[in-house]
Parts: C-alpha cells; structure tokens; sequence
C-alpha cells in the first residue's frame, strides 16, 4: 500500500522486477519477511532515514553517474552542493576527455558557460542544482494537486 501511495504521489510506476528493498531499523528475520511480502530483494536505492540525510549518503547515487543521471534521487531528495559537484567533476571529465577524471587544463570552456541554453551561447547541458530544485518542485506540486483532489 505504501509503494503504491507513494506511485500515485509522484505519478511513477514501480517496476517490482528493478525494485530493491532496503531495511532501515528492523531485524533481519522482518526484513526478510516483509523482502518477501514485496517479493524483491533488499536495497531500494534511495536513502531512507527519518535523519538528514548525510554526504555519505550520496554515495551510490555518486557511483551510478556513469551509467545514466540520477533522476530517481533528484526527483525526492534535495542534493548537497558536494554531491552535484562531484558529479559534474564526473560529467565535466566525460564531456571534454571521456575519463573519469580530467585537470582544469583539459576544459576547453567554463562550465557554467556549458550549461547555458544554446541561445544563452552555451551546449544546453543541464545544471544538476536547478534540474534538482524543479524537479523537487514538480513533486510538491503534484503532491498538493492529489491531495486537494481528495
């Protein structure tokens, strides 16, 4: 009830087949049980925590940039400035070298100019910050949309 709650939220569609679960505070005998209830196997991705959240935190979202843009986490959870600039130290290295690390040196342009629309004399590249921030936005929205249809 509660995934599907938080489906009808956010307007996303949990794909049990790629959904892990994470046990946070619980013992294994009930977090096995409930791993089996949601028929997945443990680890969601997200952070789960009534606590700040920490930098550490960010880890495997900082791990996964090289596969694809971390939407899931942009989409629930504000990024500390620490994270979005590790992983642009990431994107910035892939964009002008294709290692996962480059030296200012190697950087044609400044980033921010990168990020600029192409009308603004920029590549159009999205800046991570203000992605994060209309993303979160767009969650409050329909968040407040679904609750004043109830």
């Amino acid at each position: 009830m509660v995934l599907d709650d938080f489906a009808l939220a956010t307007c996303l569609i949990i794909n049990y087949s790629k959904t892990t679960f994470l046990p946070t505070g619980i013992d294994r005998p009930t977090s096995e049980a409930l791993a089996g209830i949601l028929h997945t196997p443990p680890y969601l991705g997200l952070p789960l925590t009534p606590h700040k959240v920490s930098v550490a935190d960010f880890s495997p979202l900082i791990a996964s940039c090289d596969r694809a843009l971390p939407l899931h986490y942009m989409s629930a959870l504000p990024i500390p400035k620490s994270v979005i600039k590790a992983i642009d130290g990431m994107r910035r290295a892939f964009f002008w070298t294709g290692d996962e690390k480059c030296h200012g040196s190697k950087c044609q342009v400044a980033w921010e100019r990168v990020c600029k629309s192409k009308d603004e004399g920029g590549l159009g590249l999205k800046n991570l910050e203000t992605q994060n921030h209309c993303l979160l936005m767009k969650f409050v929205d329909k968040h407040v949309h679904s609750y004043q249809a109830h």
